[in-house]
This record gives C-alpha cells, structure tokens and sequence, in this order.
C-alpha cells in the first residue's frame, strides 16, 4: 500500500485480503478504516456551490448548489461532496432525495448502491434503506442522515 492512498484504495486492499486474512480481521480493519477521519474528500463529480442561507435554513446550515436536475438519472444515485461530506443524491420522479452517502453498516457507497422506489440497496452486503426518511429497513437499528432538498430553476439545493 503506497502512502497517501485514497479511503477507496484502503478499502480494496482490505477486501482484497478477504481470503487470506479471514472475516474477523477484514471487518476489523473496516472498523479502523471507519474511525480515522478523512483529510482529504473524495473528488467528486460535481462540487457544489455555496446559496446565501435563508430564513428556513437551521442555525449554522446553508443550502447548497450540488447538480442540475436534469443531470440526475432517474432510478440511480448520484455522490456529490458539499462542505467535505459525501452525499448520495435519488431522483425519484419529481423529487430528489439527498442523504449521508456512507452505510451504516460497513460504509459502503449507498450512491453506487441500487435504486428501487424510495428503497436503495448497498452494494456492499445488501442492506436496504429509504431514501426519503433514512430507515433502515434491514434491520431494526439506527438509519442513514437525510437532508432536505429543494429544486430552484433547475438546480438542485441541499440543505447542510
């Protein structure tokens, strides 16, 4: 592993590790992997642009610039970095839905993960939540951040 490796690089060499070190090992070092914070976010597609906050944005939040709406697939997710967070953005419809982009579970990238409805699977181990208001719908434990969502002449807006 070569210094200053990305957190994706990391990940494919511990999974790559799998076979020879075994699952309590692998998940181990995912566990650790999880706990350092990341210096330096992943590039992503589309960087936003700060919006003036206005009167219904919570203390210290701002809406966010993050993707034009017709960029956005219907039935897949898309990852975008506001403020050094990832964000996986769901157009469903009319409606694009924005949540915290990492699985509870092991981290995987929910917005490379499969869209069905309101319902994205990880495309880690397969657990499913509802993109409109972060359940789990797994298993009954703690669900993913959601962040509200506006669309103003055709941009899309995320509150954070």
């Amino acid at each position: 592993m070569r210094e200053g490796a990305s957190r994706d690089e990391i990940l494919d060499a511990i999974l790559c590790a799998y076979p020879a070190a075994g699952l309590t090992k692998v998940v181990d070092a995912i566990d650790i992997l999880r706990s350092i914070p990341d210096p330096s976010p992943a590039p992503s597609s589309h960087e936003s642009d700060d919006v003036a906050p206005d009167s219904s944005a919570a203390a210290g939040s701002a809406w966010h610039r993050v993707a034009a709406f017709e960029d956005l697939s219907e039935g897949r997710g898309h990852i975008v970095t506001v403020d050094g967070r990832r964000v996986a953005l769901f157009r469903v419809g009319q409606v694009v839905h924005a949540t915290s982009n990492a699985c509870i579970h092991l981290g995987g990238e929910l917005g490379d993960g499969y869209l069905s409805g309101t319902t994205v699977t990880c495309p880690l181990h397969g657990w499913d939540f509802d993109v409109s208001d972060g359940r789990c719908l797994t298993h009954e434990r703690e669900g993913i951040e959601v962040y509200p969502t506006q669309i103003q002449d055709g941009e899309v807006r995320v509150l954070l």
